[in-house]
């Protein structure tokens, strides 16, 4: 299975790349984030974080928790 077997699902005026510092997660501008890692691929849960902000687990040995504006505004 390609780890590229998500692209189809993307609005139209959506974009996506892979984050720099986690080959195997791609966010999208929209802030919708895809793992491809184990091979399978699933869109991961985001969840509130703060009163403002919205979160989503990385993993890895250099994950954790990671605000999903801060995704965005880094890779794009």
């Amino acid at each position: 299975m390609s780890k590229y077997n998500f692209l189809h699902e993307l609005e139209d005026d959506e974009e996506c790349l892979e984050l720099k510092e986690h080959p195997g997660y791609f966010i999208t501008t929209k802030g919708r984030v895809w793992s491809s890692i184990k091979g399978k691929g699933r869109w991961l849960s985001s969840y509130k974080q703060g009163k403002y902000y919205w979160g989503v687990m990385i993993g890895g040995k250099n994950g954790g928790n990671k605000l999903v504006h801060q995704l965005v505004g880094r890779n794009f």
